[in-house]
């Protein structure tokens, strides 16, 4: 059997003992923007995104489980350090129903305490107390599976069984049953490698990249056979140190293999330099088409993680390491972050968006990868938006405070884009007017002294620097008094006639001003009381049946006004006729022809008596008649048909509705301004006075007449109620 041997991060952790703990805490996972890096950061801008809903399995030397920082994180495990099956027939031990009965209910103990330090890394939940930072994704699930008791135990067919069980595993063929989606394992962690260089065809890397296909991604380390490794891995490099370095398993072709970087303790991406012990590309025999290994990099110099319990009962706490073993979970992390932004994307898709979005530490990224950076240092930011689908630009909101942009000359004039939104948050807003003057904030104030056609531009740009841009223009006037036409009031209702309790909208919108109208008021029931103002009132005020007398007020930035008035007809809502037992023919839904002959609309009239004249379609049963809001005709007749009404001077509202015998309903307006006579001259000072003739007895005067026509018309309603 094959003897590899697990990345010996132990020799590095003796040199880096006396570092202190402060100041790695936390650094590697800022300079990867999970905490936050130049004001970005997934845990400041995505807090939901913690790995949630996300299991992810690490083989290792176990996990001590029962550490602090490992609250609620396991789900599952299973020791396939030795073999499970006859050594001759299936020396790997990867005869799946020799496990499917054993235990998965407990981790398996850490007594090396590699796999703990990887694991806290990963997904740590954090330990205030002992010292231990979060990991990349606290929030998701751990599936422990030890394959080497010790660094110096393990052989290639520990590897082998562990990636065989998470195959048994996903497809419900353990103890553990049918995981769910959310148990499934998703992310393999592998913090091994080689010291020998690696190809594409070994056992491991086959079985990676079968385990690939299976929508599993797994996550290997390049190794420590860079060109400047500590003396202890330099001699298990045998002295080969360098260029294509990159050992078994990394050099599988679907792995995400990564190097590592020194940040130094810095938050700063830019201060990141590659570690002198992370092995080089671009790798050994390869059969992968263009590929340069390692994929990316990540932090793995004074990596703080948790401590194992080496001695049982003893406290456990926080210990640093390096070597690429401690690089690797920091990219399985990110994977589990992505993941559950987008539980559709498959592990091709992980691996291309993870690099797609390193880079290297000036900023830039390499047009094609490279043997010592690979695509560069992961982004965990940028990582989770491109597997949220990108960034989306910001949306603006641009309004002003002039009404239809027309102010006269000398007006202040508001600019508000406070309402402009971003998924993640707005970084700045900046104002550039016509004229060169520019603005920044989220309003901006001018006055403009001069008359003309004046614009501005608001630049709303998001953390992620993406800008979205919005345009407006003012039309700044002199307006002269003298020449200033007023406004013309127009006003509708939506719908025409609604039933007690029925909202309705007035609509003002259709008014219009040369220079532009700035106010409208409504007196819904003609009392000279502002009861609503706007372009647009919803109304829902009405309890009774009524005709409601309706007026709009406009007025223009000047302040002249002018007034349009409407009626609307409040009618009680109609009795359903219960269902007929048997189908009838379906009812004619066409309403009656109906139509006013006089007074025609907008006619004046002297005041008295006014002649109502309508011509109904011959299919009406009933047609009333309501002068301003009361009812003061009806008759059970269509065709043509008069009243005799009495008017008073000022303005008149007439209102006709026509039903026929299936119920539907026509209505016609019109509205009319009756004025008072003009008083007789006096007589000439010269002239004698003369007596004006008593009216002969019997024969009624005009006052007489009025009220015979109302005793007539009340007789009339009376007879049809």
């Amino acid at each position: 059997m094959t003897r590899v041997r697990l990345l010996p991060v132990l020799a590095l952790a003796a040199l880096l003992a006396a570092a202190p703990l402060a100041a790695a805490l936390g650094a590697s996972t800022a300079v990867l923007r999970v905490r936050g890096h130049d004001g970005l950061g997934v845990e400041t801008h995505l807090p939901a995104i913690t790995g949630a809903g996300v299991t992810v399995a690490v083989l290792d030397t176990g996990v001590d489980v029962e550490h602090p920082t490992f609250a609620g994180a396991f789900l599952a495990g299973l020791d396939v350090s030795s073999p499970c099956s006859n050594p001759v027939s299936d020396p790997a031990g990867t005869d799946a129903t020799c496990y499917a009965a054993r235990d998965v209910s407990t981790a398996p103990d850490d007594t090396n305490g590699h796999g703990t330090h990887v694991a806290s890394i990963l997904l740590g939940r954090g330990d205030a107390a002992g010292g231990v930072p979060k990991g990349v994704a606290p929030g998701a699930k751990l599936v422990v599976v030890k394959i080497a008791p010790s660094l110096a135990s393990l052989e290639s067919g520990g590897l082998l069984r562990g990636l065989k069980w998470i195959e048994e595993f996903n497809a419900g063929r353990t103890r553990f049953g049918q995981p769910t989606g959310a148990e499934r394992v998703r992310v393999v962690s592998v913090s091994f490698s080689t010291h020998a260089p690696g190809s594409t065809s070994s056992p491991e890397a086959q079985a990676i990249d079968r385990l690939s296909a299976a929508g599993v991604a797994v996550v290997v380390a390049a190794g420590n056979c860079g060109p400047a490794p500590s003396s202890a891995d330099r001699q298990l490099c045998g002295g080969d140190t360098g260029s294509n370095r990159v050992g078994n398993p990394g050099m599988a072709c679907a792995a995400i293999t990564v190097g590592a970087v020194d940040d130094g303790g810095s938050k700063d991406r830019a201060d990141a330099t590659l570690a002198g012990f992370s092995s080089r590309g671009p790798g050994g025999a390869s059969t992968c088409p263009g590929a340069i290994k390692p994929d990316v990099v990540a932090p793995g110099v004074a990596i703080t993680g948790a401590s194992h319990d080496a001695v049982p009962g003893a406290a456990r706490g926080a210990r640093e390491s390096s070597g690429t073993s401690q690089a690797t979970p920091h990219v399985a992390g990110i994977l589990a972050l992505m993941l559950q932004a987008n539980a559709s994307l498959a592990p091709a898709d992980l691996k291309r968006l993870l690099a797609s979005t390193a880079t290297l530490p000036d900023g830039s990224r390499p047009p094609n990868p490279r043997p010592d950076w690979g695509h560069g240092l992961v982004d965990a930011f940028a990582a989770v938006r491109a597997a949220m689908g990108g960034n989306k630009p910001p949306r603006v909101s641009l309004v002003t405070d002039a009404a239809h942009g027309s102010v006269p000359v000398g007006t202040r004039v508001v600019f508000e884009a406070s309402g402009s939104t971003d998924d993640l948050g707005i970084a700045s807003i900046a104002w550039r007017f016509d004229d060169g003057v520019r603005a920044s904030g989220p309003r901006a104030n001018r006055t403009f002294d001069t008359p003309g056609a004046r614009s501005v531009e608001v630049a709303v740009t998001d953390l992620e620097g993406a800008v979205a841009r919005a345009n407006a223009t003012i039309r700044v006037i002199a307006p002269d008094r003298t020449t200033d036409e007023p406004p013309v009031a127009r006003l509708t209702f939506e719908p025409s006639a609604v039933v007690v309790g029925e909202p309705v909208v007035f609509d003002g919108r259709a008014s219009t001003d040369d220079v532009g109208v700035v106010e409208w008021s409504w007196d819904v029931h003609d009392d000279g009381t502002v009861d609503a103002r706007g372009e647009r009132v919803r109304w829902t005020g009405f309890g009774e049946p009524s005709v409601v007398v309706v007026r709009l007020t406009v007025r223009d930035t000047l302040g002249q006004a002018a007034t349009a008035v409407g009626t609307l007809l409040v009618e009680r809502a109609p009795v359903e006729d219960p269902a007929p037992a048997t189908p009838s023919a379906p009812r004619d839904a066409t309403p009656p022809t109906l139509s006013i002959v006089s007074p025609e609309d907008g006619a004046r009239r002297l005041e008295g008596e006014i002649l109502v004249s309508w011509r109904a379609g011959d299919d009406a049963v009933r047609v009333v008649v309501w002068l301003d809001d009361v009812a003061v005709h009806e008759t059970d007749r269509g065709g043509a048909g008069r009243v005799a009404l009495r008017a008073s001077a000022g303005p008149h509202t007439l209102l006709l509705k026509a039903w026929d015998e299936a119920g539907n309903a026509a209505i016609a307006r019109a509205s009319f301004s009756a004025y008072a006579a003009e008083p007789l001259e006096p007589a000439d000072a010269g002239e004698p006075d003369v007596e004006p003739a008593p009216a002969p007895r019997g024969v009624p005067g005009p006052a007489l007449l009025a009220i015979a026509l109302g005793l007539a018309a009340a007789a009339r309603l009376t007879r049809r109620r």
